[in-house]
């Protein structure tokens, strides 16, 4: 009967619900992502849209950005901006290098300070919501002796860690 209009409308409204970090439509207004790859829900609604997010870096970190589908009414293409400290200098542009069509940059940092990352649609006609997760590491060295074939010898090694295991931000 008469519920099944107001139940498919009901379902719609959720799955396009409105973005609850808005506004976020530049680098002065974008809001806080954690480092720590946990993704964030954003919405472009209306399809000329465009979403910031922002975090602090410091010289030599490393970060993957990256865009993915929710579970329901997704955008089908992204285009993911990492944007200098200044607000508007473009440091890396991604369309298409993540899964499907979204969005994915990696990027070592030259200098500390606040980036921010702007996630556009594709295609001007493209609405619905998406998920934009920032992971963040740093490079530990560590100096000492190192043994190879019981001699030892001077050494230095590098990995990264994701900063949310505990190295010190």
């Amino acid at each position: 009967g008469t519920l099944l209009p107001l139940a498919l409308l009901t379902l719609c409204s959720a799955a396009y619900a409105t973005d609850s970090y808005e506004p976020d439509n530049s680098a002065e207004a974008a809001r806080m992502i954690l480092i720590t790859g946990a993704a964030q829900t954003h919405e472009i609604d209306p399809a000329s849209d465009v979403d910031f997010v922002r975090f602090a870096a410091r010289a030599g970190d490393q970060c993957v950005i990256e865009t993915s589908a929710p579970p329901v009414g997704k955008v089908r293409d992204t285009v993911l901006t990492l944007i200098g400290p200044d607000g508007s200098s473009v440091l890396a542009e991604d369309d298409d290098s993540g899964e499907n069509l979204f969005s994915r940059i990696e990027h070592t940092f030259a200098t500390p300070g606040t980036y921010y990352a702007k996630v556009r649609s594709y295609n001007a006609s493209y609405i619905g919501g998406y998920l934009v997760a920032v992971t963040l590491s740093r490079p530990a060295t560590i100096e000492g002796t190192v043994t190879r074939g019981g001699r030892g010898a001077a050494g230095v090694a590098v990995w990264a860690r994701p900063l949310a295991e505990g190295l010190d931000h």
